[in-house]
């Protein structure tokens, strides 16, 4: 994090100097696999334009409303499939705003009493986050069986999709976010998407460490796509810690 000190009315930068993400599966690799079966390695950074208004109410008290952000976020990825079979390298630049009027997830989404002049909670919440972006770059390796027509080494991609966060109580979250791709590396199939939906039961969300229940269903596929299209439903136990509590002072 280049700018620890959030501002408004001007641009701050935030870098992600290496991130990993690999979802792998460990069985064979089927039509219907468990997994995206995809290794990812990054670097990435991120430009932001807060823009708030404060308005004056007929008492004279200042309110400031939820900013809108303009984010673009840019860098370069490494993709593999689970085997390193299919290897690219990638450049992105990608436009994610955030508006104030469908950015209200449960801990900002309150309101202000009119008598007692304190933030009142609500009981629920919403997160909308679109994006839209291009990917460039290289397959440098492609060892998978070959295809009938053989796509360029020339990766060139559009992108665009949303993020959604429906918080129904402080304790059930639904998650649903869906992108889709439109390949410009190749002749045939160039559409491709990939939907992924998640539901989040927390037992105790006001705690530091945090324990629940979670359910996930995925569908469909990712870069490089070099694998079969992921089809899974899967349900699990999680602990969550804030950490930072302790460590970023």
């Amino acid at each position: 994090m280049l700018h620890p000190v959030i501002e408004s009315d001007k641009w701050l930068h935030f870098l992600t100097p290496f991130y990993i993400n690999a979802n792998v599966a460990t069985g064979k690799i089927t039509k219907d696999t468990l997994a995206l079966n995809r290794v990812l390695l990054g670097l990435e950074a991120e430009s932001r334009y807060y823009k708030s208004k404060t308005t004056v109410d007929e008492k004279g008290d200042k309110h400031t409303s939820f900013p809108i952000w303009h984010r673009l976020i840019y860098g370069f990825t490494h993709v593999s499939d689970r085997d390193f079979k299919q290897d690219e390298l990638t450049g992105k630049i990608e436009y994610a705003p955030i508006f104030e009027a469908l950015y209200r997830p449960y801990k900002l989404n309150y309101y202000i009493d009119p008598v007692s002049h304190e933030p009142v909670q609500r009981w629920f919440g919403l997160a909308f986050k679109p994006k839209v972006g291009f990917e460039v770059g290289r397959t440098y390796r492609r060892n998978n069986p070959a295809s009938a027509i053989k796509p360029s080494d020339t990766v060139r991609r559009l992108y665009f999709g949303t993020d959604l966060v429906f918080n129904l109580t402080e304790h059930l979250t639904i998650s649903p976010s869906n992108t889709f791709y439109i390949r410009g590396e190749t002749p045939n199939h160039r559409l491709r998407n990939y939907f992924k939906g998640q539901v989040d039961f927390t037992f105790n969300p006001r705690n530091n460490l945090a324990s629940g229940l979670f359910l996930v269903f995925e569908s469909g596929q990712s870069p490089p796509f070099a694998t079969p299209a992921v089809n899974s439903l899967r349900a699990g136990f999680r602990l969550t810690g804030d950490f930072c509590q302790y460590f970023c002072r």
